[in-house]
């Protein structure tokens, strides 16, 4: 699949690899083509503080009013200058998958009736706080979750990161994979 027509409007959920040096220029990029295609944006972070995002966002000239940030890094490395907020929910940690499911599920409430993208950034960083079994797990009930609700999404992962039964598990939960 190629990186320019992978963002799409048919509800597809699709895992990108890029090099490490090239991480924050794909998350914007997706983010970028996903607002440009009429989505409202849900980033959930544990590699980036939502802050470092925003301003990166900014930069590039995104438009912020259409993204809303679940963080699960800000917290859990000291940061105290992003509160939740109106575009903002703040977990204790990435190791928090019960705290990241229900802000996931509140999050898609909130939004009900937009069209709505989920970015999530990055399985490579899940797995530096969690075992392989319980991100694939994670991803599953992400990955159905957009699927019930007909929902768009995107996962980031590190190129070359996973290991092959990592990588032949999360595959399959997604409807395509792009190098970037």
């Amino acid at each position: 699949m190629d990186f320019a027509e992978s963002i799409t409007d048919d509800d597809s959920i699709i895992l990108y690899f890029s090099e490490p040096e090239k991480g924050r220029a794909t998350n914007t990029e997706i983010i970028q083509k996903s607002i440009n295609k009429g989505y409202r944006v849900i980033v959930v972070t544990n590699n980036f503080p939502s802050k470092i995002l925003e301003r990166l966002y900014v930069k590039n000239a995104v438009n912020t009013e259409k993204i809303f940030f679940i963080d699960s890094i800000t917290s859990f490395a000291g940061g105290v200058s992003v509160k939740s907020d109106g575009s903002h929910i703040m977990i204790r940690s990435p190791q928090d998958l019960t705290g990241l499911s229900m802000a996931f599920s509140d999050v898609l409430k909130k939004f009900e009736g937009d069209k709505i993208f989920i970015l999530f950034d990055s399985l490579s960083t899940m797995l530096i706080y969690l075992p392989s079994d319980k991100v694939v797990r994670f991803m599953h009930f992400i990955t159905t979750k957009l699927r019930t609700l007909d929902e768009s999404g995107a996962i980031l992962a590190v190129k070359g990161g996973l290991d092959p039964l990592l990588y032949s598990q999360v595959g399959s939960l997604v409807d395509g994979i792009v190098d970037t």
